[in-house]
């Protein structure tokens, strides 16, 4: 995390859930050690240009940024983000913008970083990815945050906090939401600050009604 920057709970929240992907649990450090092996075995076909292995290296790469990898983060990221592009697998490319935006973010390379979550918004319209669209746009707000720049952050967090809204993407909701908590604190508006994070808090959880409404 670039030191002193705004967060929405890290440089970015990645992939959203699709249709070929489910929204990921946190990774515990014993998951991430029982992973480790079977990457290495497969980043060992990357040469090989198989679908196991750009997936391999993908993985790997988000893997790397949770461990602090950035090295690895950009070896791995890119080359699988070049193998899937060879293919033609918009869908397996989109899934490395994440952690390669949040290393541009992390290095200070915020047009860099911009870049990359604009064509990851593109390639998640194209594909009809609504949930991923709601995550490149509050990666995009996040980049407004750094710049400084209020009320586009606010415009883009609340576009991705409502399309998650409508995609079930309650992590997305999390994500945007606080991102329009931080920005509004920032630009000293307390009260909304407090506003937005109240929201959250007392929203009830999935696939419970409030008790008025029982």
């Amino acid at each position: 995390m670039i030191p002193g920057a705004p967060a929405t709970g890290g440089p970015d929240h990645g992939p959203a859930p699709s249709s070929r992907t489910s929204d990921p649990a946190p990774a515990s450090a014993t998951g991430r050690r029982a992973g480790k092996p079977a990457l290495r075995a497969w980043s060992t076909t990357a040469s090989t240009g198989s679908r196991s292995s750009r997936t391999a290296l993908g993985l790997r790469s988000t893997l790397a940024l949770t461990g602090g990898d950035l090295e690895g983060l950009g070896r791995d990221g890119r080359r699988s983000a070049a193998l899937f592009r060879e293919l033609g697998d918009r869908w397996g490319e989109l899934q490395t913008v994440s952690p390669l935006a949040a290393l541009a973010e992390i290095k200070g390379a915020y047009e860099e970083a911009e870049q990359r979550q604009l064509e990851g918004l593109r390639m998640a319209r194209e594909l009809g990815l609504e949930a991923e669209v709601s995550a490149r746009l509050s990666g995009l707000g996040r980049l407004a945050l750094l710049a400084r720049d209020w009320g586009r952050a606010r415009d883009l967090h609340e576009r991705a906090r409502r399309i998650a809204a409508e995609q079930g993407y309650t992590s997305g909701e999390i994500h945007s939401g606080m991102g329009l908590a931080l920005g509004a604190r920032r630009s000293g508006d307390l009260d909304a600050a407090e506003a937005h994070l109240l929201r959250r808090r007392c929203r009830p959880p999935p696939g419970r009604r409030p008790a008025a409404a029982r």
